[in-house]
């Protein structure tokens, strides 16, 4: 990952993290035609490494912007994001935590280990956590002033 994204991170784990709000989730669900779109490039491999698309890297910075990313020790998550792409189902019932902890593992370890984020890709993980939180959102939005 490229040095603007690292310097990036780190300024945005120093804002406060907060519950996302409809519209937080909005800006990161915004992505999802482009993570549905069968047409769609992600990243290539190239002589000096795996490259990705600008369009990931705008998707990337703003999980950063809406609070999606999490000043967290993301290790034990690792393991958890194999299990969810190898068992999708899970996200089926996935809180916005859960899927906050996800993105965290998936994004911060890119800077450690390329490929983290491609296989998340490719598994359909990211578009699998996005439907998710679409069906959070509209669940949201359809409770709002109904206390």
């Amino acid at each position: 990952m490229s040095d603007k994204m690292d310097n990036y991170e780190e300024e945005a784990l120093d804002c406060m993290e907060e519950e996302p709000t409809i519209e937080k989730i909005t800006a990161v669900t915004s992505f999802l035609p482009y993570f549905k779109n069968k047409e769609s490039k992600f990243y290539k491999q190239t002589d000096s490494g795996l490259r990705y698309y600008s369009k990931v890297y705008k998707f990337m910075r703003t999980l950063y912007d809406e609070g999606f990313i999490l000043s967290i020790d993301y290790s034990p998550w690792m393991g958890k994001v194999k299990e969810y792409a190898n068992n999708p189902s899970l996200l089926e019932t996935a809180d916005i935590t859960t899927i906050q902890k996800l993105l965290t593992a998936i994004v911060r370890s890119e800077r450690m280990f390329d490929g983290m984020l491609s296989y998340s890709i490719k598994k359909k993980l990211i578009l699998k956590m996005l439907q998710r939180l679409e069906k959070i959102r509209l669940h949201m939005q359809a409770n709002i002033g109904s206390c």
